[in-house]
């Protein structure tokens, strides 16, 4: 899902929202404060006394990609300074407190839709490839948690146990200028790269798409897994 179709996803959904009824004091901007190198932040608003819709959009900052993601046939120098990534996690919530929403515990459901990259190079039998890594997932989750309001203004959001099923994809992309690509041994490296990652491990035989045009080669792994979240979040009620 590229940048534009995220804001067809996400725009419609905030005007729907917005045209939604309110009540008292329903509404509330967040950012959290779990994941320094990620920018956390949510909009909610209530839409009867128990019930609201909270959306959170998060985006990683570019940074190195963390060495233990590093398989050895990569150069991890060559990949420095570009992972880069953002979700989407729209969020149904039923409250049960006595106190109107977006107030007390809560359980709610919640779909998650997140993209993450890394770009750097690798040279195979003397030819420089550029290199393009991607993790994409689709899952669907429920969440128990709670927020309080306080002196009527500032929100504190405790989400502490949610549980998902995804369906992640990785992907990876070798494309070079080169007039003669080894293709062969490109493939023998995707192969071995995939093999170097401990999750994907069971999957690999589910290596698919293995594709070539004249200057690129790209294969993916489909996998399903189950995930958990939890976060703290603060901010501001109106």
């Amino acid at each position: 899902m590229t940048k534009s179709n995220l804001l067809k996803l996400g725009i419609p959904f905030i005007l729907l929202i917005f045209s939604l009824p309110i009540y008292s004091q329903q509404n509330a901007i967040k950012i959290g404060l779990v994941d320094l190198f990620k920018i956390n932040l949510s909009y909610e608003r209530a839409i009867n006394t128990n019930q609201s819709i909270n959306v959170n959009f998060a985006f990683y900052r570019p940074r190195s990609l963390p060495g233990f993601l590093v398989p050895d046939e990569i150069d991890d120098k060559s990949l420095e300074g570009r992972f880069f990534g953002y979700a989407i996690i729209p969020e149904y919530r039923f409250y049960f407190s006595k106190k109107d929403a977006p107030r007390g515990f809560y359980l709610s459901t919640y779909l998650k839709y997140s993209n993450y990259s890394v770009k750097g190079s690798d040279i195979v039998s003397d030819d420089l490839y550029k290199v393009k890594g991607s993790f994409y997932s689709l899952g669907i989750g429920a969440q128990l948690g709670a927020q309080w309001i306080i002196s009527d203004a500032f929100t504190i959001d405790w989400y502490f146990f949610g549980l998902e099923f995804d369906r992640d994809v990785f992907a990876l992309k070798y494309s070079t200028d080169s007039e003669n690509p080894d293709f062969q041994t490109v493939k023998n490296t995707i192969e071995a790269i995939y093999s170097g990652i401990p999750i994907l491990g069971p999957y690999l035989r589910k290596l698919t798409g293995i594709s070539t045009r004249s200057n690129s080669i790209r294969a993916k792994v489909p996998l399903y897994l189950p995930d958990i979240r939890a976060g703290l979040s603060i901010g501001y009620a109106f």
